[in-house]
């Protein structure tokens, strides 16, 4: 079967966090997707969190590799991801319960090269409540590269998802 999507998550140190990011990737329904959960030399128990909670969960792969720094564990991963869109969570993220259902019905007919997620931020200290960033959008090619420098969209890359194809050619 051909990966729809490949999701990559840097980890370093997030242990308050990990369990509720790989379990919210979890919950995706589909065998379309692949995470590739790179560990980036944590210090503390994120490795032994990430294992339990992947378990045998064929779905997932785990990485451990010495600490670089965030886009270096991007990186990493983005040389073994194999899925035909590209996308990124981090380690103290976590995603919808319908989170990749909306993707696929989103890309479906316009097999766009780049998508632009709303996401919300959640304070976890202070419980407070989600902030919508920006709005979500489908555009082909450089129209979207256009988009995302005219519209000062260019903020976090885990807002987005990339067709591999279009990320290669860049």
């Amino acid at each position: 079967m051909k990966l729809k999507f490949s999701i990559i998550v840097p980890v370093y140190n997030v242990s308050s966090y990990i369990e509720k990011c790989l379990l919210s990737l979890k919950r995706q329904q589909g065998n379309d997707f692949e995470v590739l959960v790179i560990n980036d030399g944590s210090r503390d128990n994120s490795l032994e969190l990430i294992q339990k909670c992947v378990g045998d969960d064929c779905r997932f792969h785990i990485f451990t590799k010495e600490n670089g720094d965030i886009s270096d564990a991007r990186n990493y991963g983005l040389a073994r991801a194999k899925g035909e869109y590209l996308l990124f969570v981090d380690g103290d993220d976590f995603v919808g319960d319908n989170y990749l259902e909306v993707l696929r019905g989103s890309i479906e007919k316009t097999q766009p090269d780049i998508v632009r997620f709303q996401v919300f931020r959640h304070q976890f200290e202070s419980r407070q409540s989600s902030k919508c960033l920006g709005n979500s959008f489908l555009l082909p090619g450089v129209r979207a590269f256009q988009a995302l420098v005219k519209e000062t969209y260019f903020d976090v890359v885990w807002a987005y998802a990339f067709k591999r194809s279009f990320w290669e050619s860049y």
